[in-house]
């Protein structure tokens, strides 16, 4: 073990200061079919979004390790205490893609004190003795709150179940038809070097759409508001209207209408550059055709995306995620810093 912990520190220290050069999905960029371990002192905790990050002190030599972020780990019964300054730790975790020297954090076993789950899902790493992390609700499913009484419509808060990530993240993985202009403009992407990811800068549509934390719609004067946690954003989804001279923006312009119980929006004017993460560009002439359909019991929201922009797309991009209802769910703050507070 003390060979892994010196390879893994030795590497660690060429490209700590570009851990904050992540997303939310930390497969992009992370090797999750691979585990590394290392350990040391907890010598500063950050504890924020986008990411928690903890400052580690090993043989002389600071480094960080990345964590899931704050809107997941608080509903993971995790909270600012669970990790201590001169805690005595060894962490394990996923490499990254690209050969640099990032970990993304699953576990933590605290010297004294429980193992730590970071990832929903994730086992104990260490022994199979009582952990701190609870994963219940993020792994939940529709049969969890079968005898509970869920609205009827879908002005409430929905929530993401990571049970089945690739439903939940519906970019990663996604194979686009991209036209020659855009598959070289993809090439051309610094996925890692993007001052854009890991920051505090909000995105825009399309992207936001697959920020996995709650949700809520809530019913205005002629207005169909939808509030994300992520970056504490606000989509207005103007009902049954034409509107004319209206500015492009991150969030483009969205028009709804109801079909039955589905609510279909058309967004167009997305000034937000990018498709996804890897670098698919986006750009104004995109239309955007959103679907959400609940359920007939009221405890799922199914959701179908479909992209057009011949520029970008030989042919139309169809995408579907959905959303659960889970009692008591709130859409929190988002409260993103990407600087340690002094």
């Amino acid at each position: 073990m003390k060979a892994v912990i010196h390879t893994l520190l030795a590497t660690l220290m060429v490209c700590a200061p570009g851990l904050a050069a992540a997303h939310h999905s930390p497969f992009i960029y992370f090797d999750a079919s691979r585990t590394v371990e290392a350990e040391g002192v907890v010598t500063a905790v950050n504890w924020r979004n986008p990411h928690a990050t903890f400052e580690l002190t090993a043989d002389g030599v600071s480094w960080e390790v990345e964590a899931n972020a704050i809107s997941i780990l608080r509903r993971m019964d995790l909270d600012a205490d669970s990790v201590r300054v001169g805690d005595v730790v060894t962490v394990a975790g996923w490499p990254p893609k690209d050969g640099s020297t990032r970990i993304f954090l699953t576990n933590m076993l605290i010297e004294g004190r429980s193992e730590i789950i970071l990832w929903p899902g994730a086992p104990p790493h260490w022994s199979a003795d009582e952990t701190a992390g609870s994963s219940a609700v993020w792994l939940a499913s529709e049969a969890d709150f079968a005898d509970e009484d869920a609205p009827d419509d879908i002005f409430h808060v929905w929530s993401t179940s990571l049970a089945d990530v690739p439903d939940a993240l519906i970019f990663d993985g996604a194979v686009f038809p991209l036209t020659e202009a855009a598959q070289a403009a993809r090439a051309g992407y610094d996925m890692y070097g993007n001052p854009i990811i890991g920051t505090c800068i909000a995105k825009g549509m399309p992207t936001i759409m697959e920020q996995p934390y709650p949700m809520e719609f809530e019913q205005g004067d002629g207005v169909i508001y939808l509030r994300m946690e992520e970056g504490d954003i606000v989509r207005e989804i103007h009902m049954g209207a034409e509107l004319a001279n209206v500015e492009p923006s991150l969030l483009g312009t969205s028009v709804g209408r109801w079909d039955d119980d589905t609510l279909v929006v058309e967004t167009t004017g997305s000034t937000w550059p990018y498709t996804d993460m890897t670098g698919v560009p986006n750009s104004e002439d995109s239309v955007f055709v959103e679907r959400f359909t609940p359920s007939n019991d009221g405890r799922r929201l199914d959701y179908e995306m479909t992209v057009t922009n011949p520029e970008i797309f030989t042919e139309p991009v169809t995408l579907d995620k959905h959303w659960l209802w889970i009692p008591d769910a709130t859409v929190e703050p988002y409260e993103c810093l990407v600087e340690a507070d002094d």
